[in-house]
């Protein structure tokens, strides 16, 4: 199954640098680049590991202009939603606490935020392209509003209540004692168990918007749970960053983060990473393998689907076939085909293979000798495994580019 990532960070940062009531603190400003080249590292990351990412946007959007000309760059940014790689989801659920106490009334209230830059994403994209510096013309503007529109999505407005009933209820029974939560009448809450009460809410509502989208994050939320640790989802999606960290390990290659940093312009490189068809069948193999029925010794189920692959050549038809495809290379064709031979493979295989060394000198030409042998050994030979998406970073890292 496609695995889609949710990342809340771009847009904690892009309010706390560009959107603010108050001026930026000395350090945060000093950590800008530090926090910038981290965001940066995150979604290199993640559109490697997962099909695709979805950012949460809060109020005006001001993540597009940051992916577009401070992250991504345009040219990527517009590859990676043709490939689908990008969607947006406008966050208009809200969950507030009273200051002080009125008898009878619970502490925790709810809704979901009505005002167009929170719940309009036509009016929330167009307020975002606004921080463009320098701004596109009008005519690009409205065409990539346009494309932007259909990849925006509103969570349920039902979520804000759900979240604030399902942490009520587990204080009243108890279950956040672990976070200091004491009292059990909702109108008798000190204000610091309302703040705590106030962010388990805020967690379960993210909670509850990825497992109706099946989505899983890599945030780390501290509050709500305290089964937190056993949420499956979570724990998938943990042990997917640590499985590919285990078989970089292996291959003696860097994991993604290091790739990040020894390759010019990554993020410029990524759309053309991500879309080689090794990186994505590597993500359905390790999303399998170290996510969904995570193995106990996965680095051996590595190894094992290294060792064992089996593809077409390993038959005995498939012999011959290995046979007539690396003759041809030498120009020895018609030594092989014909008679007894082409019987011996059945009219499919001969037809196919008599087709393949019509096209080998072709080929041959374009690609060159050793291109030829490594495409017959390696893909047709043994099949798919997971270490050909290794050996397309190792020549990525060699070429200094994808």
């Amino acid at each position: 199954m496609a695995q889609n990532i949710f990342h809340a960070g771009l847009n904690d940062f892009s309010r706390k640098y560009f959107i603010t009531g108050q001026p930026v603190s000395a350090e945060d400003i000093a950590k800008f680049q530090e926090r910038l080249n981290e965001q940066k590292m995150a979604i290199f990351e993640q559109l490697m590991l997962f099909d695709r990412i979805t950012f949460k946007v809060w109020g005006e959007s001001v993540v597009i202009p940051i992916l577009m000309r401070a992250i991504l760059g345009e040219r990527s940014f517009d590859a990676l939603i043709e490939q689908g790689a990008i969607h947006f989801v406008l966050w208009r659920p809200t969950v507030v606490y009273l200051q002080k106490n009125i008898p009878g009334v619970n502490a925790l209230a709810h809704g979901n935020l009505s005002t167009p830059a929170h719940s309009d994403p036509k009016a929330s994209i167009d307020l975002g392209l606004k921080f463009l510096n320098p701004p596109l013309d009008a005519k690009k503007a409205k065409k990539l509003a346009k494309k932007l529109l259909r990849l925006y999505t509103l969570p349920d407005k039902k979520l804000p209540e759900q979240a604030v009933r399902g942490v009520n209820d587990a204080a009243q029974c108890g279950l956040l004692d672990g976070y200091g939560i004491k009292n059990r009448k909702l109108d008798e809450f000190s204000l610091a168990e309302k703040v705590t009460l106030s962010r388990c809410a805020e967690d379960f509502l993210e909670y509850q918007y990825l497992t109706q989208q099946g989505m899983t994050s890599f945030s780390e939320y501290k509050f709500f749970s305290p089964f937190w640790e056993s949420i499956e989802r979570f724990r998938t999606v943990r042990d997917i960053g640590k499985g590919f960290g285990e078989l970089s390990k292996i291959e003696n290659v860097p994991n993604l983060r290091e790739l990040f940093r020894q390759l010019p312009d990554p993020l410029g490189q990524l759309p053309k990473l991500r879309s080689t068809s090794n990186a994505v069948k590597f993500r359905e193999w390790l999303e399998t393998t170290a996510g969904e029925s995570a193995s106990p010794d996965f680095p051996k189920e590595y190894i094992n689907s290294v060792t064992e692959r089996k593809g077409l050549f390993e038959t005995a038809p498939g012999k011959f076939a290995k046979a007539v495809a690396m003759a041809s290379i030498g120009g020895s064709i018609g030594a092989f085909m014909g008679g007894p031979a082409a019987a011996a493979v059945g009219g499919g295989l001969a037809a196919a293979v008599s087709v393949a060394a019509e096209r080998l000198p072709e080929i041959t030409a374009e690609l060159g000798l050793h291109l030829i042998d490594s495409f017959l050994l390696d893909r047709w030979l043994h099949g798919w495994s997971p270490r050909m998406f290794f050996n397309e970073v190792e020549r990525v890292i060699g070429k200094g580019e994808a």
